[in-house]
């Protein structure tokens, strides 16, 4: 039983350390991209995106960064009940 116990661990451990390393790149990503656009992400509305493939490229960025923060969070809660 331990050897699976410790399977787990490990593969979470690495996914943790996948999820850090992919948030950290996604966020210099955005930046860079708002700086290029000379706009925030949270001033962006619906039709603007629709229309400008960048700012389109700018709100998907920011989706899949939120995505990683957020399966970040559950891997370390999965490690904190185990």
């Amino acid at each position: 039983m331990g050897i699976v116990y410790d399977e787990v661990w490990f593969t979470t451990s690495r996914e943790i350390k996948v999820c850090e390393e992919n948030i950290k790149s996604l966020t210099k990503k955005l930046e860079a991209l708002e700086k290029e656009l000379n706009v925030k992400v949270s001033e962006l509305e619906e039709l603007q995106i629709k229309d400008n493939p960048k700012l389109k490229k700018l709100w998907q960025t920011y989706k899949a960064l939120e995505s990683e923060k957020q399966r970040l969070a559950g891997l370390k809660a999965f490690m904190e009940k185990s």
